[in-house]
């Protein structure tokens, strides 16, 4: 019937949510101050992340402490969160990669 169909649905997208969620390393700002975007895949975090990271999760690694600031940049535009980059439509029309981490990202770089 209908509805039971409807209710199966509804549970299987739970369960896919859930799973979703245990399984990404989701990459998000620690704070609004200081932020950069990484110039070519656009992901953001602090200076204090870039710094301790020394790395763009998505891009490459960075010779020290101090090198992202080669790669990244402060003047970008607005700012969207990707969720689960492999069916995330939004991430299909900013033109990233489907491998990318789950995360904050800029709409545009300046």
């Amino acid at each position: 019937d209908e509805e039971d169909s409807v209710d199966s649905e509804a549970r299987q997208n739970e369960r896919y949510d859930e799973e979703v969620v245990k399984a990404k390393h989701f990459v998000v700002p620690t704070g609004k101050a200081k932020l950069r975007a990484c110039e070519k895949c656009r992901l953001l975090k602090t200076e204090d992340q870039w710094r301790s990271s020394k790395r763009c999760e998505n891009c490459r690694e960075f010779k020290d402490d101090e090198d992202f600031k080669n790669y990244t940049t402060t003047k970008f535009e607005s700012m969207v969160t990707i969720i689960d980059p492999s069916r995330s439509w939004l991430r299909r029309k900013l033109f990233l990669g489907k491998n990318i981490v789950s995360g904050v990202y800029a709409v545009s770089i300046l």
